[in-house]
């Protein structure tokens, strides 16, 4: 089908002759997808006419881009918003524009909130406006009859180091709704608009940071000499070689028409040459030539050159449509954004509805509690720092709990500690994930070492690591996770790629955990994805992700009919062992780690949403039961049982492990991510809102927290490690103590039971966090304090640090001799971003691995194996 045109329907305001050759709509061709004949006419028709309309368009990112490098392809500047060499954050277009994550040469300008649009988790958009800018201002008065005015006349002229592409082109996403406006000049002439909806100058370097703090004029075409100015020596480093003088006109190569090319606004002095011999003198500015260098004198000629150009029958007002796409020639056509939106007009991109940010204040007083507690506990530790059973990794698991409480002082000791004394050559074998730390034989023949110590080298310590190197942008961070995960590698090097348990760290040598005899634990292998995908985003290398993701795969293939996953695997093939299946200790990462995953690469991953989803649907059907009397939700764990025929009967245990309280946030989250009608959704999310599986996983994510909340029924408030709940089919008693409640601790004899202990644990407090992110909620923040302190009350040790306690529901409490390190880098964590502002590690920027280290967004760069 051939290239059609058609002009472009002109405004009454609109003088008709002089746009004869302005501006064409094109048809029968789709811009996203020329062929090089199309393009050569499409280019042709733009210098022709200066700007182009292709109406109801799909147009990606990418090919948005495309599209407009064909035109310039040599640039390799787009936006002045994020200028690589300026400071952009001081920039005047800093608040107007967002980038789009894997596409930074495409940005976002608009009013309201962008919510998971094109990798965009949620960004705010600020229409701009000449309230913001201009020296003067309209009326209230008059604003609320719809008078307006241009925000800012202005060329895409190339800037110091900066050389936009010659075309722009801008999409229609969504259009404003309401009422029509008047553009007023406001400057003397009585001119005004009816908008739709919709020499040699020489430029001073960062011109967009060195106008910032000054005004424009009524019109929006230049600015007042106010001497508002940032002065040049406040201005981001620039070298002088940088500098842009260029004729301030250019001649169309097609149509020989001459055009302005000058910045209005950037402008700062201003070459005359002079007259050529014989020319007419009479009446000529500067008929010798001149080089003005004063501000005021510079910005009023070239306001008297191109004032004319904005006359109202001289303006094309655009009227919008969604999926409008516009070209236009930057140094060809004066461009303007116009326009002013109330509060309630605000608009949000596809995808998005209006809707709130969540802006929770802090609760100061609490917050200080908690940093103090911190504190208390650290200077337990940290006052004499060690490598803490030979890697250190308390040091590393609390460090970015330092940085977001702002203490700076131990941070920096930690901090220095890391850089100098952290060494991973350690001739010990060392789990991949959680289990222990063994000492091996030295390389001398000194006698072997029996101790051990429960580490988790991947979350914790190549976690703390990350998330350090991600809240500080300090490179020793990632020399040191690099190192590490070099040192890990070696594990996965078996039939089936599943990590075994054990690595030594100096000898490169890897082995099975006896105790769980030749298998590995599902959680462990699914549980350092998060990591290792982020480190190769770091490194550029993809050996971690593939590593990781080669696991997930094998973990899909080995699917059971349930969607559930037993406890154990096998390293040789890969296949599930027939062991328990439960949310609690061996299994809790796996579940977690495939939301989390799908929210790490930005929702980009769908292979994960869809094992997130049927996990779910395996959890509701067999795991999630009510009890008896009081109705509690629990997670229960199903037990294999070989009948005599051979046959496997899973039985229900009603036992639900402390651990597996995290569980409850996680599903809310995971209902808000995967289960979601449309996007935004309220906070909390409405009814019509949520999927029937979101509905469900959000129901039963706000029970099970209100069911762990009950576990701390005792007598020190605080919860047992392991819970069995009150089923009809099980029974009254299972040798329990004797309660009234729904729940108890298992257990016979005088003696404290095992699983009557509290050791810090941090899950329920997660889901408390998640919650109240999620919702709002104040009484989330109220449990959270409860527990806050009940743990002051029963852990804290008077010399320093916190510990374990053997029995929650025995008075005087017992201690043991024993803090973990989650205490540090969850526990207390947690509890302090509970009582921090919700714009702090903001869920839609952050993910928290299993550890609680805070780790971002982003678009995936390798893209996933796995279909």
């Amino acid at each position: 089908m051939a290239i059609e045109i058609a002009s472009l329907p002109l405004p009454p305001s609109a003088d008709a002759s002089k746009f004869a050759e302005f501006g064409r709509e094109v048809k029968g061709v789709n811009p996203g997808t020329l062929t090089p004949e199309q393009f050569k006419e499409i280019e042709q028709l733009l210098y022709k006419h200066s700007a182009l309309l292709f109406r109801d368009v799909d147009l990606s990112p990418e090919q948005q881009y495309a599209l407009t490098k064909a035109f310039d392809p040599t640039s390799e500047s787009y936006g002045h918003g994020n200028n690589k060499t300026g400071e952009t954050k001081k920039s005047i277009l800093h608040p107007d524009l967002k980038t789009i994550p894997r596409v930074p040469q495409v940005q976002l300008i608009g009013n309201g909130i962008v919510y998971d649009h094109e990798g965009l988790a949620e960004a705010k958009l600020k229409h701009p406006s000449h309230k913001s800018f201009h020296k003067t201002r309209v009326s209230d008065e008059d604003e609320a009859k719809g008078v307006t005015r241009f925000y800012r006349w202005h060329i895409d002229a190339a800037l110091y180091d900066l050389s936009p592409p010659k075309v722009t082109t801008l999409y229609g996403l969504t259009v404003p709704r309401g009422d029509k406006q008047v553009c007023r000049y406001d400057d003397g002439t009585g001119d005004e608009l009816e908008p739709r909806r919709a020499l040699k100058g020489q430029v001073l370097p960062s011109s967009y940071v060195w106008m910032a703090p000054a005004h424009a004029k009524s019109t929006g075409l230049g600015i007042e000499t106010e001497g508002l100015e940032m002065p040049r020596d406040e201005l981001p480093p620039w070298e002088e070689s940088k500098v842009k003088v260029y004729p301030v006109l250019w001649k169309n190569p097609v149509t020989g028409g001459l055009h302005f090319q000058v910045h209005p606004c950037g402008v700062s002095e201003v070459f005359v040459d002079p007259l050529p011999e014989g020319a007419e003198r009479e009446g000529a500015l500067y008929p010798d030539g001149a080089h003005l260098t004063n501000l005021g004198e510079v910005r009023e000629l070239l306001y008297k050159m191109q004032r004319p150009a904005i006359a109202p029958n001289l303006v094309y007002p655009h009227d919008w449509h969604e999926k409008d796409l516009v070209l236009f020639h930057n140094r060809g056509v004066l461009h303007s954004v116009v326009g002013a939106f109330a509060p309630d007009q605000w608009e949000a991109l596809p995808g998005g509805t209006k809707g709130a940010v969540i802006d929770f204040s802090a609760d100061e007083s609490k917050k200080a509690a908690v940093l103090s507690a911190f504190k208390h506990a650290w200077h337990a530790y940290g006052t004499n720092l060690t490598e803490a059973g030979g890697i250190g990794y308390t040091v590393v698991d609390s460090i970015d709990t330092m940085l977001i409480m702002g203490l700076d002082e131990e941070y920096q000791r930690a901090r220095n500690w890391i850089a100098s004394a952290l060494d991973f050559d350690k001739d010990a074998n060392v789990s991949t994930f959680e289990v222990c730390f063994l000492q091996s034989p030295s390389r001398n023949k000194a006698k072997h070492m029996h101790g051990k110590m429960f580490i988790k080298m991947t979350i914790r310590v190549m976690g703390g690591l990350l998330s350090a190197h991600h809240l500080t942008d300090d490179p020793v961070y990632l020399e040191k996770a690099k190192n590490l995960a070099d040192r890990l590698l070696p594990a996965f090097n078996t039939p089936s790629g599943l990590p075994l348990t054990w690595v030594n760290l100096a000898r490169g040598t890897a082995s099975l955990d006896p105790s769980i005899k030749g298998l590995v634990s599902t959680a462990e292998v699914s549980g350092m994805q998060l990591e290792f995908k982020y480190l190769s985003l770091l490194t550029d290398e993809d050996i971690y992700w593939k590593k990781v993701e080669k696991v997930m795969d094998r973990i899909r293939k080995a699917h059971l009919q349930t969607s559930l996953a037993p406890i154990y695997m096998s390293p040789g093939d890969g296949r599930f062992s027939l062991a328990e299946v439960r949310l609690g200790s061996r299994g809790d990462s796996y579940y977690e780690y495939l939301l989390k995953q799908y929210i790490q690469t930005n929702l980009q991953e769908d292979v994960y949403r869809y094992m997130y989803d049927d996990a779910m649907n395996g959890v509701a059907k067999h795991l999630i039961h009510k009890s008896e009397k009081a109705h509690l939700t629990f997670t229960s764990e199903l037990i294999p049982e070989r009948t005599n025929t051979g046959a496997i009967n899973w039985r229900v245990s009603p036992k639900q492990d402390h651990l597996a309280c995290f569980f409850g946030g996680s599903l809310m989250l995971g209902a808000v991510t995967t289960g979601t009608l449309m996007r935004p959704i309220s906070i909390p999310p409405k009814a019509e809102e949520l999927s029937p599986q979101g509905k469900r996983d959000w129901t039963n994510g706000v029970n099970i927290i209100e069911t762990c909340m009950r576990t701390h029924d005792t007598l020190t408030g605080l919860p047992p490690e392991i819970a069995y709940f009150r089923i009809p089919h099980v029974g009254w008693n299972m040798n329990g103590t004797d309660s009234p409640r729904d729940w108890y601790v298992k257990g016979t004899g005088s003696g404290d039971p095992y699983d009557a202990r509290y050791i810090l644990r941090p899950e329920t407090i997660e889901s408390l966090f998640l919650a109240f992110r999620l919702t709002g909620d104040n009484r989330y923040r109220q449990y959270g304090w409860s527990i806050f302190q009940a743990i002051e009350m029963h852990c804290r040790i008077p010399t320093g640090g916190y510990a374990s306690i053997v029995n929650v529901d025995e008075l005087p409490v017992k201690h043991e001799d024993r803090m973990e390190t989650f205490m540090m880098s969850e526990t207390l964590k947690y509890l302090y971003l509970l009582f921090d502002d919700a714009n702090v590690l903001p869920l839609s920027k952050y993910v928290f691995n299993t550890e609680a280290h805070p780790l971002p967004i982003f678009y995936p760069t390798i893209r996933t194996g796995l279909a």
